[in-house]
């Protein structure tokens, strides 16, 4: 950036809008619901998901490769309406805004606990 005037008050504004809004507290408690709803799903399919990876809103499962890989969970995610990455051959990322809520990572994690049903 350099110290153009513009720029700088351009990050400041964004820094100001994450304090107004208590972005990383979300970012926290989503990450936190998003990683234990991550243990249930491998709790009840441990033979699809083998683990998982990630902190605060970038998680991912590691797929067992015998079921399934990340392109196919992740095009199966984009049918229902969710947008995941794969992220190599074997784990699907997903990466929601920081401004995600409790009710929409509820819904991230039924989609996907009905798409390994489906599996």
């Amino acid at each position: 950036m350099g110290g153009n005037p513009f720029a700088c008050k351009a990050a400041l504004t964004v820094l100001e809008e994450i304090n107004r809004r208590n972005l990383i507290n979300n970012v926290y408690l989503r990450g936190e619901q998003l990683s234990a709803g991550f243990d249930k799903l491998s709790k009840k399919f441990p033979n699809i998901i083998s683990g998982k990876r990630g902190l605060g809103l970038i998680q991912g499962l590691v797929i067992n490769d015998d079921y399934a890989d990340a392109k196919t969970i992740t095009l199966k995610a984009f049918d229902k309406g969710l947008l995941v990455v794969p992220a190599g051959g074997n784990v699907v990322r997903i990466v929601p805004p920081l401004v995600i809520s409790r009710r929409e990572i509820n819904i991230l994690l039924d989609k996907l606990n009905s798409i390994f049903e489906d599996l």
